[in-house]
């Protein structure tokens, strides 16, 4: 495991070996404004490609940005599309009320609409971590 980057809003780890990275949201990006929050997420895409990553764990526990449609678009387009040849699987980590909040509905329109191959939602890291574990 190595920390790559820190910033106000956002830590970025990467498991070099299994080719895994985590974005891990900070309390502080409910302050973001949306340049800082397509600052992070361009930073993101650098790193996937520039460790080839294969899998992305996106911690949202403490995100609290409250993005708009026009944001998601950008992110769709400039992020998602980009890296979809990348990246496998997404892995969000919820916290508990938001992962039970969770309907199969949406998972089912999350999975027919995402960019990635496969996308699962958690309530912890480590169940996050080890379901993207090689077998």
């Amino acid at each position: 495991m190595e920390e790559l980057k820190k910033s106000p809003y956002a830590n970025y780890v990467v498991h070099k070996s299994v080719k895994i990275l985590e974005q891990i949201w900070t309390d502080e990006s409910e302050s973001m404004s949306e340049n800082d929050y397509k600052k992070e997420m361009k930073h993101f895409r650098s790193l996937v490609r520039a460790n080839k990553i294969r899998n992305a764990i996106f911690n949202v526990v403490n995100f609290n940005f409250k993005a708009n449609t026009e944001i998601e678009q950008w992110v769709d387009t400039e992020i998602g599309a980009k890296l979809s040849k990348n990246i496998n699987c997404v892995c969000f980590v919820l916290n508990r009320k938001d992962y039970q909040a969770i309907t199969p509905e949406r998972i089912h329109e999350d999975c027919e609409t995402s960019p990635y191959d496969i996308v699962r939602y958690f309530d912890n890291k480590d169940a996050a971590f080890v379901y993207l574990l090689p077998n």
